[in-house]
């Protein structure tokens, strides 16, 4: 699993520029989902909702501090009882950072670590000599999306650590049923890699963002986003290429470990008897629309996802499925892959293990819904997509065929008045269906006054200024 890896930053998806040799390869030997979306495109949100099978408004799960209640069922826990030994790497965003969520075991890396003991790559680092290093992971505020140079050399990288640490999985656990989520910050911000991946790609050869003419202010009331933005304002065209660029070059660094890992399944005689699943938990607006990160609103650079799957003997290599699903359709499609029989009435998603044995079955979903901070839904088909910000009573309508680029919004124009009136019905109706108060007044929309757009530059103090964690040994940083 990636941190913030768009969909089509992958030489698989058609993108001529990117170098993902190894992602290319997992999706020539197994099925990559040409259409699959997170619809709640958020760090804590979409794994809750991987973890559960169920939306944030089910859990109370709507934005990164929101803790996942106790009584939901994980879905490591089935695994355990189907004799999987369970194991997490990396990355987990889990709140708090050391509830197992099921899994038998943890070694967690994440991007701000609270406390050394807590962390076990910040343990590495210091028992190699890089405990003195403040972030190791990037330098944040002002110097969140600016390209760095990784303070620690390519061997103690934290995707270089996730990497070695599957590896070694895989060796101690070769003969065991098991199951695996190796779990990477890449290419999530800061920008920080390794000297030699820093030059990799030309500013001018990445393309360039997506922006229409007059871009809504709405989009700004997305929540963390916005503080992103006041470090990315009005930059000079060239700052946001070098920005983009180095984008890229984190998810070759992230695609050469993933190679690593691969090579290492087929070294210990595992290729042919292991499911390989790749995915992220939502992707990363990279300057479209004038926006970094996600969070904002549900524009495809942050909605869409890589979704890749092997199954060997299962799929037909080298699929690409052209049918619409969503992060939602991970947790039954994992208990459909290893024979789980459960009450599929309470998972939302759809079991896709026999669209995967056979491409030529269709999946009957007619829309994919989505939400984001009690604020802003979505309902989105093949052909339309329809946003509503409660923030302002704002509406979007987007021609999926012909706007990918999601440049032109339809939803003021007559001529489309009809196809908008279906996609808010519809929309309406699940939103009625799921019970969702914060959103319905009645049986419309609730509206809001939109709040007045901040201006305050947010600047984290350095960190020898803060007395409690200079005392505290024990601090990660």
């Amino acid at each position: 699993m990636a941190d913030q890896h768009r969909a089509d930053v992958m030489g698989c998806s058609g993108n001529p520029c990117v170098k993902t040799p190894n992602l290319d390869s997992l999706a020539q030997s197994g099925m990559r989902f040409d259409s699959a979306f997170s619809p709640m495109p958020l760090c804590v949100p979409a794994r809750s909702m991987l973890l559960t099978g169920r939306y944030g408004h089910k859990t109370g799960v709507n934005r990164n501090p929101d803790y996942l209640p106790e009584h939901f069922i994980r879905f490591p826990q089935f695994l355990n009882e189907k004799g999987f030994y369970t194991e997490a790497i990396g990355k987990m965003h889990f709140r708090p950072a050391r509830n197992h969520n099921g899994f038998q075991r943890m070694q967690l890396m994440e991007e701000i670590a609270e406390y050394r003991q807590d962390d076990e790559y910040m343990k590495f680092l210091n028992e190699n000599g890089f405990g003195d290093i403040y972030a190791p992971h990037g330098l944040r505020s002002e110097n969140y999306l600016k390209p760095q140079k990784s303070q620690v050399p390519e061997e103690f990288h934290g995707t270089t650590w996730v990497a070695d640490r599957t590896i070694e999985f895989l060796k101690k656990n070769k003969n065991r049923k098991f199951f695996c989520w190796s779990s990477f910050i890449e290419p999530h911000p800061p920008f920080q890699l390794p000297e030699e991946y820093l030059n990799m790609y030309s500013p001018d050869d990445v393309p360039s963002p997506a922006k229409g003419k007059d871009e809504p202010d709405s989009i700004y009331m997305g929540g963390i986003n916005a503080t992103h933005r006041q470090f990315a304002e009005n930059l000079p065209e060239e700052e946001v290429q070098l920005m983009r660029a180095q984008y890229y070059a984190c998810v070759s660094h992230l695609d050469y470990h993933i190679g690593r890992i691969l090579d290492s399944l087929d070294e210990l005689g595992l290729g042919e008897n292991t499911i390989v699943i790749y995915l992220s938990d939502h992707g990363e607006y990279l300057g479209d629309h004038g926006l970094w990160g996600k969070g904002a609103c549900f524009y495809d650079s942050a909605l869409k996802i890589p979704f890749i799957i092997r199954w060997p003997g299962k799929t037909v290599p080298g699929t690409v499925s052209g049918q619409y699903v969503s992060l939602l359709d991970f947790f039954p499609t994992l208990m459909g892959m290893i024979g789980y029989e459960g009450d599929k009435s309470e998972y939302p998603g759809m079991n896709l293990a026999e669209h995967i044995k056979n491409s030529d079955s269709s999946i009957e979903r007619d829309f994919i819904f989505g939400e984001l901070y009690e604020n802003q839904y979505m309902a989105l088909c093949p052909d339309w997509k329809y946003n509503y910000y409660v923030s302002g009573a704002f509406e979007e309508l987007y021609d999926r065929k012909n706007d990918p680029g999601e440049i032109n919004n339809l939803a003021g124009i007559a001529k489309y008045a009809n196809i908008k009136q279906h996609l808010r019905e519809t929309l309406l109706d699940w939103l009625g269906k799921e019970k969702i108060s914060a959103a319905l007044e009645g049986n419309s929309f609730k509206q809001k006054v939109m709040p007045q757009r901040s201006t305050t530059r947010m600047v984290q103090p350095p960190i020898w200024q803060n007395n409690e964690i200079k005392r505290d040994n024990n601090r990660a940083c």
